[in-house]
């Protein structure tokens, strides 16, 4: 498109879609085992047809994935740069139903991105997009009002982010304690409520900053040294604030209006003709109004954790998986290093699930007890362990902290257990 036919809205797009585009291929970068065939950590595909797909398949749809974000980085044609879009979508979903624990959190946005992008003008979707990102803020608020974050994740939050000046709040009253941890959860609530209207989205932008800004100190190399991967995004995040956001004309009352400057020949050209809302933006429309609400139906067990934007969110369901001491010898020197003592009896070791994702995958475990009862599932059989003892714990109450918790002990319970769950738990064979 020639410059001087693009409007300021379609030109912001251009560039909200390219910062999309590059962040994208840094997240996949940064998390490259995650998405080729790998055989050091279990696949677990979302359907059991699907166990059987050959490795090269995903080495294809990878190969189309990047290719689409490159199209969109370099092609300036709306139609070329809708194309490569469709061409990420299509291949990142068909990757993620090959891997549930493909499906992370930034792989979920950017594909919804990459669906509104194709189906959407401009301004609808740049409209579109900022009300996904509110919600985001809203959700994962939401979700760490909660005992167990309270009393563990922002803990370390906490120590780590005073510990750079050299303050150890321990001995600190808990009520100041807990005080001041929830009070991570109401800034970013009280952020993305003020990214809504225009009186107060100066400052919410600059809050949103600060927030990431803090996060990528305290996830960074200098504090809890969180992989890249979750650094990446945190940038763009910060980012799409920016660009969402900051962008906004000033007239505009609230996220869903802008004004859509243009050039004195196009304004002249002619009323604009009433084509209606095509069938693309209604799809697109459903889309968004799904994934807005999806998030109230986590506590149900109709979605999973991270489609609910639960990111940091200790409260989530989740297995842990012990194994018979005498039994230890069984695992491989490769997975026997996330082996350690079990923290209820001497007779059993804990096979740490979450370390083993981040050391093979370098991403965290997703926090879900269907795809971890998997994952312990698999080690067991391929192992040949016959004494074990799978726990399989609910939501956690957000009042008390307290987890209802599943105690199985003998291998026919596994299929049962298996078998209560709505989508697939059996492993990929690959070879």
């Amino acid at each position: 498109m020639p410059p001087e036919s693009v409007s300021t809205v379609e030109l912001r797009f251009l560039w909200l879609q390219r910062f999309w585009a590059l962040l994208g291929l840094a997240l996949i970068v940064f998390t490259w085992n995650l998405w080729t065939p790998q055989t050091v950590f279990p696949q677990i595909p979302f359907f059991s047809f699907l166990v059987n797909v050959p490795g090269a398949v995903d080495w294809i749809l990878l190969v189309l994935a990047l290719t689409g974000l490159c199209g969109v980085l370099v092609f300036r044609r709306t139609k070329r740069i809708k194309l490569s879009l469709v061409v990420f979508a299509v291949s990142a979903s068909l990757l993620v139903l090959l891997d549930q624990h493909r499906l992370q959190p930034w792989m979920y946005q950017f594909i919804v991105y990459a669906v509104v992008m194709v189906c959407c003008s401009a301004r609808s979707a740049m409209a579109k997009l900022r009300w996904l990102t509110v919600s985001i803020y809203l959700f994962s608020a939401l979700s760490k009002f909660d005992f167990q974050f309270a009393e563990t994740l922002g803990i370390d939050f906490l120590e780590t982010l005073v510990g750079f000046v050299g303050i150890d709040p321990v001995g600190w009253p808990k009520w100041l304690v807990a005080a001041i941890v929830l009070a991570f959860p109401a800034f970013e609530f009280i952020a993305g409520i003020g990214l809504i209207w225009r009186f107060s989205r100066r400052v919410a932008i600059g809050a949103i900053i600060a927030m990431h800004l803090l996060l990528l100190l305290i996830l960074g190399p200098l504090g809890l040294n969180h992989q890249w991967g979750v650094l990446v995004w945190n940038v763009f995040l910060l980012g799409q604030a920016i660009m969402l956001f900051g962008w906004i004309e000033s007239q505009s009352s609230s996220i869903g209006e802008e004004d859509e400057s243009v050039n004195v020949e196009s304004a002249n050209s002619g009323p604009a003709k009433n084509v209606g809302v095509s069938r693309q933006e209604q799809f697109a429309l459903v889309l968004v109004v799904v994934v807005l609400l999806a998030p109230l139906s986590v506590s149900a067990g109709v979605i999973d954790h991270w489609q609910g934007w639960e990111v940091y969110a200790p409260r989530s369901s989740r297995t842990k998986l012990e194994v018979f001491v005498g039994e230890q010898e069984q695992f491989g020197e490769d997975v026997k290093v996330f082996l350690s003592s079990s923290e209820e009896t001497e007779q059993f070791v804990r096979f740490d699930l979450e370390r083993w994702s981040l050391e093979t995958l370098q991403v965290p475990i997703n926090p879900q007890a269907r795809i971890q009862f998997a994952v312990a599932s698999h080690i067991l059989d391929s192992n040949n362990l016959r004494s074990f003892r799978i726990s399989v714990g609910g939501i956690s109450d957000r009042f008390t902290g307290a987890r209802e918790w599943e105690v199985i002990e003998r291998t026919d319970r596994l299929k049962m257990k298996a078998s209560e769950f709505w989508l697939n738990t059996k492993v990929r064979r690959l070879r």
